[in-house]
């Protein structure tokens, strides 16, 4: 994550080092970043692009393939703060139905877990991003009624800096 992330990934876009780009999130990185960087260009190198979006945008539209997403306001989700944060997790649920029939990226990658079975399937072992949140922060020793109603999961401030992994158990 950061400029330097992106910059290095698209130096490596340039020199044709992908054959495939997944752009997901709300970021739209052929508008927002400085020309010099060419992204662009550096998209246009890609054999295949895959874009999760909500709308389409100048990114989106480079793809080749866009599955549509709701809007935050329509998914489950979680995100974990930066090093340097306490370890905090933020949690989100629909609070509206969704417009049109979208499934969520994670939704869509579980599905696909699922599909392919194996390790994947293993490693991904959720039917959907709500069955997962549920599993992971309402889980033993968790409360997912107060993480939603709080917005989160906040480790006391005592709780040592640390870097934390998507999905790890929290201590209540």
């Amino acid at each position: 994550s950061g400029f330097g992330a992106v910059r290095d990934a698209a130096g490596k876009m340039r020199k044709g080092m992908f054959r495939m780009a997944i752009l997901a999130g709300s970021s739209n990185p052929a508008f927002t970043l400085p020309p010099a960087m060419r992204f662009t260009e550096a998209l246009s190198n890609v054999p295949f692009t895959v874009a999760f979006a909500s709308f389409l945008d100048e990114t989106s539209s480079l793809a080749d393939l866009v599955l549509p997403v709701p809007t935050p306001m329509e998914t489950w989700g979680d995100d974990i703060a930066p090093v340097g944060h306490g370890g905090a997790v933020t949690l989100r649920q629909p609070v509206v139905e969704p417009f049109r029939d979208a499934r969520s990226m994670a939704d869509v990658l579980l599905a696909a877990a699922a599909e392919l079975g194996g390790e994947s399937a293993r490693a991904l072992p959720w039917k959907s991003m709500r069955d997962c949140i549920e599993k992971i922060y309402g889980g033993p020793g968790g409360s997912l009624e107060k993480a939603l109603r709080d917005g989160g999961v906040f480790p006391s401030d005592a709780a040592p800096l640390r870097a934390m992994r998507k999905g790890a158990v929290l201590p209540p």
